[in-house]
């Protein structure tokens, strides 16, 4: 038999004032209540979750007279929450004497604890009503069931217990609720509280488990318990069309899967499963020719389809089917600028955007060029970054052309170019450059003279130009400033050094108005004699 601790009913402190007796306080569910305060099945008061033996009385009131029925002050037994009455820091459940009260019914309950003002437990009843019982706790079923034969009767019988006596007796004559997946009826118990009745599932019931219940009156509480038979499971298949197995898609877009479910029955015949087995994930049913066609939103990279509940199914053996899904993830730029500096290095910004957002997963971003922004893209470097995080990145550059930003598509992602961006500079070149006399002699003058020249838009001479004069002594890497020129309208220069050492002069020329590149001239070794 199984004791009921609670059959709490929540009422609000507003419908309880005109029914609490004179100097009861109000209060909602204040701590003096405990954990709760409840009936068990045999009339006691139990107090749960005490945390100390408090100094408690418990009075049970009627709430339409608001007659005070009954008063508790000794709880006799106690039941520790893992521990003992040594160890009082822990939680336990104190239990009164059963009361015998002369009427059955829902009381309310009040509480005063160490002297202190008498409270309500609003939340929490008395609940001294007749007790439901189905005898042991259960019922039966008196045949299998499988696809082949879906018929069985349940049985069961039920009990009355009268807390104001302690007797057990039949319920009977008392209708009971029999509720499963697909249909309920009803049953009456007879004279000695037994009940039988036929039950006929559909065969495609997510659970074969059917729920006998007895309804509440105002004299009894309710009951209910669940019994299902034995179920011979059949064998099965689930057979994906061809293309059903292996899908691409778009990230976020549903997904369509078909295929047919079939079962042998005992003699091995091949048939389709029940019109309306139910699949999973999502909703589909199958047809009366055991297809389906399901339709998914939301799911991973591969996708099984099985019946509902799985193995827990209880009409066919477990069987799934795989669909492989390949997911093809937007990819896209943001925020892509480009800028060609003077010394011919292209340096973008931007950001590759990944659906949904992936900050933490590696992508390989092209830097490409192309002479007219349409054709022949050359990749000029590639490099590592992450999703979703915005990026600077320098390549070789060129003196006009259309650059833009490119992802090859990978398994993380569809593949995705930014919009070119046109970048132009005019090119510069030193066409003459010569140092004399060679050989020179040290302390001697040392004549330097060139042509500088620009592409505007074909190559011309270009005045009015500082140009810089480098020298490097023979065994030495580093080159030292010497001095500078500037160029005549018809961009010769002229610059007359003393000749100290042997070694290589070079002329350079830096942009001075940002349209232009910088450029270097060629190498003119001078040999210096004492």
């Amino acid at each position: 038999m199984r004791h009921r601790l609670t059959a709490a009913v929540v009422v609000t402190a507003a419908a309880l004032g005109g029914l609490v007796a004179p100097g009861v306080a109000h209060a909602w569910v204040p701590e003096e209540c405990q954990g709760g305060i409840s009936a068990s099945r045999t009339g006691e008061v139990k107090v749960t979750g005490a945390w100390r033996v408090p100094d408690i009385v418990v009075h049970i009131r009627d709430r339409e007279t608001g007659q005070r029925l009954a008063s508790v002050d000794t709880f006799p037994r106690t039941d520790w929450y893992g521990a003992t009455s040594e160890e009082p820091d822990y939680m336990f459940d104190m239990y009164s004497e059963p009361l015998k009260l002369a009427k059955l019914g829902v009381y309310a309950i009040d509480v005063q604890v160490d002297g202190g003002e008498v409270v309500q437990c609003g939340d929490f009843d008395f609940d001294y009503r007749l007790r439901s019982e189905f005898t042991g706790g259960k019922g039966t079923a008196t045949d299998p069931v499988s696809l082949e034969s879906l018929k069985t009767t349940f049985s069961a019988d039920v009990t009355v217990f009268d807390p104001r006596t302690g007797a057990t007796a039949p319920l009977k004559n008392t209708k009971v609720a029999v509720t499963g997946r697909s249909s309920s009826t009803q049953a009456t118990t007879d004279a000695n509280g037994h009940l039988s009745v036929p039950y006929t599932y559909t065969g495609v019931e997510p659970s074969a488990h059917v729920y006998l219940a007895v309804a509440a009156t105002a004299e009894m509480d309710a009951e209910q318990i669940h019994v299902a038979p034995t179920v011979v499971k059949q064998k099965a298949a689930i057979v994906l069309d061809a293309n059903s197995r292996h899908l691409t898609v778009p990230y976020g877009q549903p997904i369509k899967i078909t295929g047919r479910a079939v079962r042998a029955t005992s003699d091995g015949t091949i048939k389709p499963v029940p019109l309306g087995t139910p699949l999973q994930p999502g909703s589909a049913t199958v047809g009366a020719d055991g297809r389906f066609e399901r339709t998914l939103q939301g799911y991973g990279s591969v996708v099984d389809t099985t019946w509902m509940y799985e193995n827990q199914y209880p009409w066919l053996q477990y069987v799934k089917a795989a669909t492989q899904v390949d997911i093809q993830y937007p990819t896209s730029f943001s925020g892509f600028t480009a800028r060609l500096d003077s010394l011919n290095r292209v340096t973008v910004n931007g950001t590759l955007n990944h659906t949904p957002v992936q900050t933490d997963l590696g992508a390989k971003v092209d830097i490409q060029y192309s002479t007219d922004g349409r054709t022949g893209w050359t990749t000029r470097r590639t490099f590592d970054w992450k999703f979703d995080r915005a990026f600077q990145a320098i390549a070789p550059g060129a003196a006009d052309g259309y650059w833009r930003l490119s992802y090859a598509a990978t398994p993380d992602g569809v593949a995705a170019v930014s919009t070119p961006i046109r970048l132009t500079r005019t090119e510069t070149a030193f066409s003459a450059f010569n140092v004399n006399p060679e050989p020179a002699k040290r302390g001697k003058p040392l004549t330097i003279t060139g042509t500088l020249t620009h592409k505007s838009p074909t190559w011309k001479t270009y005045g009015g130009q500082t140009v810089y004069l480098y020298f490097r002594p023979a065994g030495s890497s580093a080159s030292t400033y010497m001095g500078q020129a500037t160029t005549a309208a018809d961009g010769t220069f002229r610059r007359v050094l003393a000749a100290d050492r042997t070694g290589t002069w070079s002329a350079q020329y830096r942009d001075s108005d940002t349209k232009h590149l910088n450029a270097t001239s060629r190498l003119d070794e001078v040999i210096v004699n004492p």
